[in-house]
């Protein structure tokens, strides 16, 4: 009979989560997830010193929603 993959999961029960399945979690996905998502925030935020031009209109990037007030990081 061939062996089951063996994989960690989260304690939930342990949280109180009596009901919940487990969870499987792969680690060295997680912390290649998090090297790429670290890669793109800094291309992002390099990206807000551009000066954009559209229809006409010439201004730099900025972390402001339509309605005119920054996000909240």
């Amino acid at each position: 009979m061939p062996e089951k993959p063996s994989f960690r999961h989260l304690p939930l029960r342990k949280a109180g989560f009596e009901y919940v399945p487990a969870l499987p979690v792969d680690l060295s996905g997680i912390a290649d997830t998090l090297v790429r998502l670290d890669t793109k925030i800094k291309q992002a935020l390099q990206r807000l010193g551009w000066t954009y031009t559209i229809r006409g209109t010439t201004a730099r990037a900025d972390l402001r929603r339509p309605c005119g007030r920054r996000l909240g990081w």
